[in-house]
């Protein structure tokens, strides 16, 4: 009889240090898919919102 018990270890939580790279990355992802906006169809494409981002990326 085959045995339907997974062997696979469980991932260990999350430290401090890999939460705030995980965040660090997806900041850069959003960061980038703005700029690639502004390069393809110029600054004035951006929404408010979009703007106001890219503004608190700034400072």
């Amino acid at each position: 009889m085959a045995n339907n018990f997974s062997l696979k270890k469980k991932n260990p939580p999350l430290n401090f240090e890999h939460k705030h790279n995980i965040k660090k990355v997806d900041k850069q992802k959003e960061l980038d898919k703005l700029l690639d906006k502004i390069s393809k169809r110029g600054i004035d494409s951006l929404s408010k919102k979009e703007k106001k981002r890219l503004e608190e990326f700034s400072s």
